[in-house]
């Protein structure tokens, strides 16, 4: 299964495509791309991604139901910082 993951570095958030898989008890998961720093260069990002194609449709739900909720926390995340200056 795909799914993106975001991790927090310095304060900025940079997304990966990861994948885990089952492998008798243990779970493996293993980071398959760089996708970007914001959510439009993710979209991009995923539509490039021909290589992973069967994964990524597999899991479309999931990733555009993530895509598509940080898209609107950080619109409201700007449009406060934009309040308060």
């Amino acid at each position: 299964m795909v799914y993106i993951y975001k991790k927090i570095v310095s304060g900025k958030p940079y997304y990966y495509l990861r994948a885990s898989e089952r492998k008798g008890k243990r779970i493996i998961t293993k980071d398959i791309a760089y996708l970007g720093n914001s959510i439009e260069d993710v979209k991009k990002s995923l539509e490039r991604l021909s290589k992973y194609k069967k994964e990524i449709r597999k899991a479309y739900r999931n990733i555009n139901l993530f895509l598509e909720s940080n898209y609107y926390l950080e619109k409201v995340k700007y449009q406060k910082l934009k309040k308060d200056e």
